[in-house]
């Protein structure tokens, strides 16, 4: 059903004007004021339909080479679908496409960051060990968990 709805839109978007981009506005925030703000992306999320994220994620021209990259968005869904236990599925495609996505050289900060998150102390060192470049991105934010982790469980 969502994807009649999705082809749908990319008729309607390209037969009314091409120069307007108002298929790619079906993935934006809604700026009416009654709305919630959300993207499609974030309602699908909320609602944990691993197939509606998966096709909006397929869709989105944000996600195709050459789009507006929402890295910052999706690591906030990232991080939502982890703390909400929403489908492993999900975790799964949300992390893929920002992987995707980013810079060459920055391709383990999000395991890095899951790790930092999970307090996983081993793959926190292992991924810093190998990866110097990550050291510079969040070696503070690893020394301030850690040492807030040992004052909270200190006796």
């Amino acid at each position: 059903m969502i994807r009649m709805i999705i082809q749908a839109a990319k008729r309607w978007s390209s037969a009314e004007d091409p120069t307007l981009d108002k298929f790619g506005a079906l993935f934006s925030r809604t700026d009416k004021p009654d709305e919630s703000g959300r993207t499609v992306l974030q309602l699908a999320v909320d609602k944990n339909n691993v197939d509606a994220v998966r096709l909006i994620l397929e869709e989105d021209p944000s996600n195709q080479d050459g789009g507006i990259v929402k890295r910052n968005g999706l690591m906030r869904l990232i991080y939502k679908a982890i703390d909400k236990k929403y489908s492993d599925d999900i975790v799964t495609l949300l992390s893929q496409t920002y992987q995707v996505r980013i810079n060459p050289d920055h391709k383990d900060a999000l395991k890095l960051i899951l790790a930092i998150k999970n307090l996983d102390e081993d793959s926190v060192s292992t991924l810093l060990e190998n990866s110097r470049h990550l050291d510079d991105i969040v070696a503070d934010q690893v020394r301030i968990k850690f040492a807030l982790d040992d004052i909270v469980s200190y006796p």
